[in-house]
């Protein structure tokens, strides 16, 4: 899953393999006459795209998605089509939009009483809440916390630890964040010996800026780039705060060619918009963090 938060495993195929797999999945579905695997395939194909930083064509998807599920009234892939929108959303800095999606999800999973869905749906928007500096209602929204003698098994599960590690840093404590990190790594099923999953990893950078321990910060960016080479819309991220990481000691020129990569990334992304104002508050969002790199500070 590539949904906000839920990429925190090791991914079976690399991100061009997925969206060949997913259309070509839509495509049989297609000739054959069923529109719940249309739907489904669509949703999955539009969080290819925006994992690989195609704005335009994965709310293009998604929206199509959304609006064959809701045809067929296939409230699941409904809901899936939430988590969706939902963190388009957040790639576009829209998490007012994002938490109305959230909370819809929310809402469905409830009524399916589906632990799965209601662990991806708490998690985003836990996140949105978080982005809007709501700790909070973020952790009213996780409700719960995680027991570590019973780690997380399902990628919906691990989405919903993850959120509880972004907010042990909105409660300024970055010990617990890379506590749940580590559990995060250590429940992996069949991990690749040195693999870094770019999720955990910029949680994991965050937190150890918190500490002031920036060579760590700065080896864990590093160690996820390889990871995020497909998935552009974290890789800008890792870029930015891996200037913020070189800033903080000292190594300027590092710093600008780490923060000049992240400016050519977001304007790539920000090319796929179609939307003049949604692209134009895309890279609000974006420039606000990029200038200047400012050491403790992670991107949103």
């Amino acid at each position: 899953s590539q949904m906000y938060g839920g990429d925190t495993c090791e991914p079976a195929y690399s991100l061009a393999e997925a969206q060949r797999l997913t259309w070509q999945s839509w495509r049989l579905a297609h000739s054959i006459g069923w529109r719940a695997g249309e739907a489904f395939a669509l949703l999955c194909l539009g969080n290819v795209l925006l994992s690989r930083g195609d704005f335009g064509a994965a709310e293009r998807e998604a929206q199509r998605g959304q609006r064959l599920a809701q045809e067929i009234e296939h409230h699941q892939w409904e809901l899936l089509g939430h988590l969706m929108l939902g963190g388009l959303c957040y790639e576009l800095g829209q998490y007012a939009a994002a938490e109305v999606e959230a909370r819809a999800a929310c809402a469905a999973a409830e009524a399916t009483h589906s632990p799965l869905w209601l662990y991806f749906s708490q998690g985003l928007l836990a996140g949105m809440l978080l982005e809007q500096g709501q700790a909070a209602a973020a952790e009213a929204a996780l409700n719960g916390q995680p027991d570590a003698n019973r780690p997380p098994q399902s990628a919906a599960q691990r989405s919903w630890w993850l959120a509880h590690g972004r907010l042990a840093l909105a409660h300024r404590d970055p010990e617990r964040a890379l506590a749940l990190v580590a559990q995060l790594y250590a429940s992996l099923p069949n991990p690749t010996p040195g693999y870094a999953i770019p999720r955990l990893a910029q949680l994991q950078a965050d937190a150890l800026a918190k500490l002031g321990q920036w060579p760590a910060a700065e080896a864990a960016l590093i160690a996820a780039l390889p990871a995020a080479e497909e998935a552009r819309t974290q890789l800008w991220r890792l870029h930015a705060s891996l200037a913020a990481a070189y800033a903080a000691q000292g190594k300027q020129a590092l710093a600008a060619e780490a923060d000049a990569t992240a400016r050519q990334i977001v304007a790539e992304l920000a090319a796929t918009i179609p939307n003049a104002n949604t692209r134009d508050q895309f890279l609000s969002l974006a420039v606000a963090y990029l200038a200047p790199p400012r050491p403790g500070v992670t991107p949103p």
